[in-house]
């Protein structure tokens, strides 16, 4: 069985591996060196990005974290950090 380490952000159980850990030395940077705060960062469910523009973002192309601009967008494509 995979060993599994709780998401920084979402406080989910997740299956371990080097892309994962990358995603939480990220995201801990993001809030304890950067100051954003974990209600500005999304991690679980992630976000989509649309294949092309007018399409659902629903079937895009998944991003292990996002950034918004404040808590208020946190579901906002408008407020994501580019």
């Amino acid at each position: 069985m995979a060993r599994q380490v709780t998401d920084f952000i979402s406080g989910v159980l997740v299956n371990d591996g080097p892309e994962e850990r990358i995603t939480q030395i990220l995201t801990r940077h993001l809030v304890e060196e950067l100051g954003h705060s974990k209600a500005q960062i999304r991690t679980r469910p992630q976000w989509r990005v649309p294949r092309s523009p007018g399409t659902a973002r629903s079937r895009g192309f998944p991003v292990d974290v996002i950034v918004f601009r404040d808590e208020a967008g946190y579901d906002d494509a408008a407020a994501a950090y580019m």
